[in-house]
């Protein structure tokens, strides 16, 4: 019964010491984190949107949500795209292309900050 416990308590520390191995960092560049916002806000908001567009008990004020939240969604959609363009080739949108996707994505009730 000793060697049992003395073999795995062996087995648990070369676990342990293959898991501790020293690890070089994210690979993920904080643009490619921020589309990843960005996508996540949009499809967020897009299915808030669908869900109440599709209910059969819409009132008119949730109805006009529904038509700001989809004018905003439409013009905010060419602008992730083109964010992603530039990410994807290895190069770094311009702080005026964030901010645009920011300030159009909050209006809406994304509230998603920089990081």
């Amino acid at each position: 019964m000793t060697r049992l416990k003395i073999l795995g308590i062996i087995v648990a520390l070369i676990f342990v010491a293959g898991c501790a191995t020293l690890d070089t960092g994210s690979t993920i560049r904080p643009e490619e984190l921020t589309l990843a916002q960005f996508e996540a806000a949009y499809v967020a908001q897009w299915h808030d949107t669908y869900t109440m567009a599709t209910d059969p008990l819409i009132t008119p004020a949730q109805r006009e949500i529904v038509r700001t939240k989809k004018d905003v969604l439409i013009r905010v959609r060419p602008l992730i795209d083109a964010y992603g363009a530039v990410v994807r080739t290895g190069g770094t949108p311009t702080i005026q292309q964030e901010q645009a996707i920011y300030q159009l994505l909050n209006s809406i009730g994304a509230n998603i900050t920089r990081k």
